[in-house]
């Protein structure tokens, strides 16, 4: 696995404005527990791709079951998740960039359609139902983006762009529009937005709930009870998890010692990462990461 777009990133060099992954959902019938996605929410758009199996996903206050077929987008900063039914498989691509990246042209009109998806005014689609002629046309265009991915060329690059484009003209051309629900969420928007920057600057950091509560310009009581409000955890769990999240994500092709990977992600206990790992992402870090030591092989 090779990520070509991470804003924060320092393992690789940044390439081109966008991810392109293939991910495997699976039930672990040996702890009965579900493959989950954890409640989270960024600013770089995302596509979900399904390939095949079934998986649940929840946006916002909206749930939908998708299938083969299906597609699912999430605006900047909206908070998703995602479950298995029971004994069920998923495999889909996803694939994210960054709109104020992507289209962000100076004096262009795309840079104001940026700016619009950006702050929440307007927004696209979130749903593709399978066989329709758009999402048939997103299914080949995240197929192409996937097989060039992996092969920094010029050519397989030039053709990533090309298919990145071809998707957002696809988006612009018939599922762009104002999103009727802005006023009433302006708040949460807001509230969301920054609570994403914060972690994405600070997760590295020995960070509290009353540091959060501090850069939010709220007081922790009342921060304690907005966060739970849209998250449905405590700070700290969620901290926990986004800690998880970003070391499987952005350290999955690292050569550093796990050790390491747990310092660069803000724990300070290996012992706990390791049991936090295996908790949130099913494997232990030196199953998931390739090593039987928490120290690189020579």
């Amino acid at each position: 696995m090779s990520f070509y777009f991470r804003e924060k990133r320092k393992l690789t060099d940044v390439t081109l404005s966008v991810n392109c992954e293939k991910w495997n959902m699976s039930y672990n019938a040996d702890s009965g527990e579900f493959r989950t996605v954890h409640l989270h929410n960024h600013e770089p758009l995302e596509l979900i791709v399904v390939q095949s199996g079934t998986v649940i996903w929840t946006v916002d206050n909206k749930t939908y079951q998708l299938t083969a077929g299906d597609v699912l987008l999430f605006n900047p900063y909206v908070l998703h998740s995602a479950h298995l039914p029971h004994g069920a498989d998923a495999v889909y691509i996803c694939i994210t960039f960054s709109v104020n990246t992507v289209l962000g042209f100076s004096k262009s009109v795309l840079s104001q359609c940026a700016a619009a998806i950006s702050d929440g005014t307007y927004c696209f689609d979130e749903f593709y139902p399978a066989n329709e002629p758009d999402t048939l046309q997103i299914h080949s265009i995240a197929n192409t983006m996937f097989e060039k991915f992996h092969h920094k060329t010029p050519q397989c690059e030039c053709e990533i762009l090309s298919c990145l484009y071809r998707l957002l003209t696809i988006l612009l051309d018939t599922h762009y529009h104002e999103d009727l629900t802005y006023d009433s969420y302006k708040r949460n928007k807001q509230f969301l937005q920054k609570i994403s920057i914060y972690l994405e600057d600070n997760h590295h950091k020995p960070i509290t709930s009353k540091d959060a509560a501090s850069a939010m310009f709220l007081s922790p009581s009342r921060f304690t009870h907005v966060f739970h409000q849209h998250f449905g955890i405590s700070f700290p769990k969620y901290l926990c998890q986004y800690r998880v999240r970003r070391a499987a994500e952005y350290y999955a092709d690292s050569t550093l010692p796990i050790t390491e990977i747990a310092t660069a992600v803000g724990f300070t206990d290996y012992c706990y990462f390791s049991r936090s790992f295996k908790k949130y992402i099913g494997k232990s870090p030196a199953m998931y990461f390739g090593r039987w030591k928490t120290h690189v092989l020579e």
